[in-house]
């Protein structure tokens, strides 16, 4: 399924677990395929050669969906399209959303994440280690924070922001 679409779009998606998979056009140059948690490789293959073929810049999966109680896409899916997206010398994006999220992405081969995880917590040595070695690239993307919690007591705000500015001063 192909959806001109906008963030809004992508939001309000991945609270619907009926769809196995989807892919969002955002503009004309990059794609965003986007897979849910019962997506196999192959079905993840296909989407992003589908897209890669099309003429897309690159790929981005959402890693996990939000919340405390997120299910993450399986690493295999994830790898199979970042493969794909590799040999054809494309960029891979994953928007990890948890700190699981995140070390899927890594161990997948991203090349870029699109946020810190601050709902993680703190990212252990171990997490650190695999990025610094693939050598993953990082948008804190630390503004976000406090807009997505613009409603929320500043407390937890605040708390969010210093959490994800030590998840960046850590990967540095």
């Amino acid at each position: 399924i192909e959806f001109g679409a906008g963030v809004g779009v992508i939001g309000s998606f991945l609270c619907k677990s009926r769809f196995n998979r989807i892919a969002f056009n955002v503009s004309p140059a990059l794609k965003v395929v986007a897979f849910l948690v019962n997506a196999e490789a192959s079905e993840a293959l296909a989407a992003s050669k589908k897209l890669l073929d099309a003429g897309t810049d690159g790929l981005k999966f959402y890693a996990a969906t939000p919340g405390r109680n997120g299910v993450v896409l399986p690493e295999g899916a994830m790898r199979a399209g970042v493969e794909e997206a590799h040999s054809r010398g494309k960029v891979v994006f994953a928007h990890p959303s948890s700190g699981a999220g995140l070390r899927a992405s890594v161990r997948a081969g991203v090349d870029v994440l699109t946020h810190t995880t601050p709902q993680s917590g703190p990212w252990d040595e171990s997490v650190l280690a695999a990025m610094k070695q693939t050598g993953v690239a990082l948008i804190p993307t630390l503004k976000l924070w406090k807009y997505e919690f613009r409603h929320e007591r500043a407390s937890l705000a605040d708390g969010f922001v210093e959490t994800a500015i030590g998840q960046l001063r850590a990967w540095l």
